[in-house]
């Protein structure tokens, strides 16, 4: 999608991001979160406050610039994937990962989200990370 958003749009900036991710404060949080294993469980709230922390950086270093130059944004996940994982599978809620995650986007918002579907063993195979992290290392 970014590959031809580039080619097609030459005049305009076009970035890729990360999502939770992308500057070197929010690739921190994101690493805090998936990749550093605690004796303690991290108890899905953090989660939830954690991932918004790094998708507000984010949102405010890279996205927010980038679209009030109007350019195009391509990010590879969104608060939807909060709303998915503590909201849904962590069992925050809904209702509660959006009010946590409206101070982060600050209506930053996508014009189109792209929902895949399909089996969990599917989607493992396509990650990128040869060593996973915590998220991939959980039972299906």
């Amino acid at each position: 999608m970014h590959e031809y958003l580039t080619k097609t749009y030459t005049e305009i900036e076009s970035i890729l991001v990360r999502e939770p991710g992308g500057t070197e404060i929010a690739e921190t949080i994101r690493n805090v979160v998936q990749a550093t294993l605690f004796v303690e469980e991290m108890h899905p709230l953090t989660d939830a406050y954690l991932y918004a922390s790094s998708r507000a950086q984010s949102l405010n270093s890279l996205v927010k610039p980038t679209l009030d130059a109007g350019g195009i944004v391509v990010a590879d996940r969104s608060f939807c994937s909060s709303l998915a994982y503590q909201g849904w599978a962590q069992g925050l809620g809904m209702e509660r990962v959006w009010e946590i995650n409206q101070h982060a986007v600050h209506n930053v918002m996508p014009d189109i989200i792209l929902f895949m579907d399909f089996d969990i063993e599917s989607g493992l195979k396509r990650t990128f990370d040869a060593k996973g992290d915590k998220r991939e290392s959980q039972n299906l």
